[in-house]
């Protein structure tokens, strides 16, 4: 299925009177383009889902292409392209191997010389690699030292579907215990695939009243000094 629209966004980024605790990256962008932004964003994207089940699926695949980009004329120009592709092996009736990769790029064009940065991809947490503080990853602001996102994004996740040992007959629960690895990280201007985070752990899925919960805890393989770790976590919502 394909959709598009496009819509109205105003925008205002408010700046502290301490300027030492805002990010220079955001400092440098408001200097350069004002701090008040009227744009038209056009949206499109394609879904391809064959999955046999929206949610604990074992077997099909799932696959979206987006985009987002200002048109001409907007105070601010920019685009965003994104790319994501699951696919389930299945191994026995629950059983199964999940493949999840997702792309995504952003720059700006025109009378604006990059992406926004609240248009910024993010990495680390339970949606994206486990096992690192949630939007953690990336490139670090040079005097806060806080995170400010990048403008590529690579993730990926393979995850091996186990048996649930707590239900009476195969397939019938409402949870779902893997294993996984996760890895990806954002990156700014360049990709250097060195850089790239991973982590392994377990994971239980738990479709609740209140809707999917999802927990995990993960221990990173190859994190680096200055990395904010996170092992435990959980989501409302199904992580991948």
């Amino acid at each position: 299925s394909a959709r598009a629209s496009i819509g109205f966004e105003n925008t205002e980024m408010l700046l502290a009177d301490d300027t030492a605790a805002i990010s220079s990256d955001v400092i440098d962008f408001v200097q350069e383009n004002g701090n008040v932004y009227d744009d038209f964003p056009v949206t499109a994207s394609w879904v391809r889902d064959t999955r046999n089940k929206r949610l604990m699926a074992n077997k099909g695949s799932l696959t979206t292409m987006g985009t987002q980009a200002t048109i001409p004329g907007s105070d601010l120009e920019y685009y965003k392209l994104n790319f994501r592709h699951l696919h389930y092996i299945p191994l026995g009736k629950v059983t199964a191997i999940s493949l999840n990769a997702s792309l995504g790029y952003g720059d700006g064009y025109g009378d604006t010389s990059r992406l926004p940065p609240f248009k910024n991809y993010f990495a680390g947490g339970s949606r994206t690699v486990r096992g690192y503080d949630s939007n953690s990853l990336g490139p670090r602001d040079p005097v806060t030292g806080d995170p400010i996102g990048g403008d590529r994004m690579i993730l990926g996740n393979m995850e091996l579907i186990l048996p649930n040992p707590l239900e009476t007959e195969e397939g019938s629960g409402s949870t779902r215990v893997s294993a996984f690895i996760d890895f990806g990280n954002v990156y700014r201007d360049k990709v250097e695939l060195s850089e790239l985070r991973a982590s392994t752990g377990l994971s239980l899925l738990w479709l609740s009243p209140v809707g999917a919960l999802t927990f995990s805890y993960a221990i990173p393989i190859n994190d680096q000094e200055g990395d904010e770790l996170q092992a435990f976590q959980f989501t409302l919502g199904s992580a991948f």
